[in-house]
């Protein structure tokens, strides 16, 4: 008995240290910087979604945004995705494309909205791509 308590409690530690949240950042590859995204209106994390990119400009600009207070963030994610989360976009089942999106002010409204609406429509954002209005970096993954 006190042995079963034991692979019970052995078990539950080792699953709860597994955190999904946690497995995609040591996906990016090197020589790419990860940055998370948050929908400002959302609370939690359930909207999150990370983009990767090894282009400096880019890198830069998500840098600058992030020293802002996060009320002053304005520029949103813009860009073409892919099917699959790519190995680190948490547990959506598209991404960004490595490289093919910007930080921007403004974009079109068809590309707009709610990461899990994209979840239930990838489809349609792959020919023209995902620019969520209300999205800002919140970190730069390491």
């Amino acid at each position: 008995m006190l042995i079963r308590h034991l692979l019970l409690i052995i078990f539950s530690v080792l699953f709860l240290s597994c955190s999904e949240e946690d497995s995609p950042t040591q996906n990016i590859p090197s020589g790419y910087a990860g940055f998370k995204f948050k929908m400002k209106n959302e609370t939690g994390t359930a909207t999150d979604f990370i983009a990767i990119t090894s282009n400096d400009t880019i890198i830069q600009k998500a840098r600058e945004e992030l020293k802002l207070d996060y009320s002053k963030r304005n520029l949103h994610i813009h860009g073409a995705i892919d099917k699959g989360s790519d190995g680190y976009n948490m547990n959506w089942s598209w991404h960004f494309k490595r490289n093919e999106w910007d930080l921007v002010e403004f974009s079109i409204e068809v590309c707009d909205g709610n990461p899990q609406y994209v979840e239930e429509h990838v489809d349609d954002y792959l020919s023209v791509g995902y620019c969520p209005w209300g999205a800002v970096v919140i970190e730069e993954i390491k």
